[in-house]
């Protein structure tokens, strides 16, 4: 788990692939749970808020990045 100041850090395109795997991630977890192979509920929870994090941090970004624009 990244903590928020680590993944402000990351450029876009970095945070853009860690989206992508963490849901890849939790699909998977999902999918091991369901046919029984995990009984570990945590960690949707878990997946969940660090792909909002790294949601918000890319939200950031945009937003800083259209102020300087403008």
């Amino acid at each position: 788990m990244e903590k928020i100041n680590e993944l402000r850090k990351q450029d876009t395109k970095k945070l853009s692939e860690s989206l992508g795997e963490k849901h890849n991630e939790l699909v998977e977890k999902k999918i091991m749970y369901t046919v029984g192979k995990s009984k570990d509920t945590s960690i949707f929870s878990k997946l969940k808020k660090e792909i909002a994090r790294i949601k918000t941090v890319l939200k950031e970004k945009e937003v800083l990045n259209e102020q300087s624009n403008a």
